[in-house]
């Protein structure tokens, strides 16, 4: 799965009130993602999910669109680090589970791992955007600069 797929969503997240469907479907993507389901199974919930929700979709589409024109060093750079997310998930669940620095603009395992661990927590939202602050604030800078 394409991670600027998967960062946006988290993107898109952050800043709208997920229902308790969605939040269900968000969780039924990650365990597709955690168990390495076909591609094709992954992009269906996705679109799933992002049907059914218009301002993640709103949010999702602008965010994909600001990610896919930086190069991926810009945006290694501006994730957070395997410390930051000890310190907004303390539970241990913060665990990832590729090397930081091999990030190729395509797939990366260890972003996937932050979109299940994220999608988990009780809020979200509230952690995406705890989480994704640099990258966020970039791309504000990025879109109106």
């Amino acid at each position: 799965m394409n991670t600027n797929i998967l960062l946006a969503l988290l993107l898109g997240l952050q800043e709208i009130e997920l229902t308790p469907e969605t939040k269900s479907s968000l969780k039924q993507l990650s365990r597709l993602i955690k168990f390495k389901s076909d591609s094709e199974d992954i992009q269906e919930q996705l679109d799933t999910i992002l049907a059914n929700n218009v301002a993640l979709n709103q949010n999702y589409q602008v965010a994909k669109g600001a990610l896919d024109a930086l190069d991926s060093q810009t945006i290694l750079g501006l994730l957070p680090t395997k410390d930051e997310i000890r310190q907004a998930i303390p539970s241990g669940d913060g665990e990832r589970g590729y090397h930081p620095g091999e990030y190729d603009g395509k797939d990366n395992y260890e972003i996937g791992n932050d979109l299940i661990i994220i999608i988990n927590q009780e809020e979200p939202a509230e952690v995406s955007k705890t989480l994704l602050q640099r990258l966020r604030d970039f791309l504000a800078t990025f879109r109106t600069g």
